[in-house]
C-alpha cells in the first residue's frame, strides 16, 4: 500500500514501483490513502502487505496544497492569498465516490500534516512493515530512494534499469496557469508554518 498526504508523491512512487519491481501498488484497497488511518477495523491491512508512506516537508507541502486546492477543490475557500490559505481551517475529503465518505477538518494545512503523520508514526500494528520516503528525495535521487525502499521491504526488481523519473507528470496536476503562479514564502508565513509544525514528527520523518 502506498499512502501519504495530498501532494506527497504517492502517484509518482506507485508508477516507479510498477515500472521496476515485482509488486502491485494499491492506494485505497482498505482505506483512503490521504485520510487518517481508521480505528479498530477488523482487518486494517493484511499481514503480508507492506506500506510505503510518502511525505513532503511542511513548507513545500503548504505551497503544493494551495495550488492543488485552487485547481481540484475550487468549492472550498482557499482564501484570497497564500498567506490566508495557510492560516485557514482546512477540510480534507475524498471526492471520488460522490462525496459519500467522511470529511475531516483541521485548524490549518500544517495541522493536517501533523495529525496525518502522527497517526502513522504511532500505529504499532504496521511499524514492522512500513518504509518512509520523502518526496524531495524521490524527485532528486529516484534510484537511491527506491533502492532504500527495496532494501527495507525486500522487493524484487523486474529489470536492471536505474530508476528514473517519468518524462511527464504522474497523477492529477493543477493547470499550467496555477502551476506557474509565483508563490513567495514570506518570512511571516514561514514563521507561522514553523510555529505550527510538531518538531518531533519532523525528526521522526527524517527532516
Amino acid at each position: 500500500m502506498v499512502a501519504g498526504t495530498f501532494r506527497s508523491g504517492t502517484n509518482l512512487v506507485s508508477h516507479l514501483l510498477s515500472s521496476h519491481y515485482q509488486v502491485a501498488p494499491v492506494f485505497n484497497e482498505w482505506f483512503w490513502k490521504h485520510g487518517l488511518p481508521p480505528t479498530s477495523i477488523k482487518s486494517p491491512l493484511p499481514r503480508n502487505v507492506p506500506v510505503i508512506l510518502m511525505s513532503k516537508n511542511p513548507f513545500d507541502h503548504n505551497i503544493s496544497l494551495y495550488r492543488f486546492w485552487q485547481s481540484k477543490r475550487p468549492e472550498l475557500c482557499t482564501g484570497e492569498t497564500f498567506s490566508e490559505f495557510i492560516r485557514k481551517k482546512f477540510i480534507v475529503y475524498d471526492n471520488s465516490r460522490n462525496n459519500l465518505d467522511p470529511k475531516y477538518i483541521f485548524q490549518n494545512p500544517t495541522q493536517y500534516w501533523n495529525q496525518y503523520y502522527f497517526s502513522w508514526l504511532n500505529w504499532s500494528e504496521v511499524a514492522g512493515k512500513i518504509a518512509y520516503a520523502k518526496c524531495e528525495d524521490v524527485t532528486r535521487k529516484p534510484e537511491e530512494s527506491l533502492s532504500s525502499i527495496e532494501s527495507k521491504l525486500r522487493l524484487k526488481r523486474i529489470n536492471s534499469m536505474d530508476v528514473e523519473l517519468p518524462a511527464v507528470s504522474v497523477g492529477p496536476t493543477p493547470s499550467k496557469k496555477i502551476q506557474q503562479q509565483r508563490i513567495v514564502l514570506a518570512p511571516e508565513d514561514r514563521d507561522f508554518i514553523q510555529s505550527e509544525i510538531d518538531t518531533k514528527i519532523m525528526t521522526d520523518l527524517g527532516y
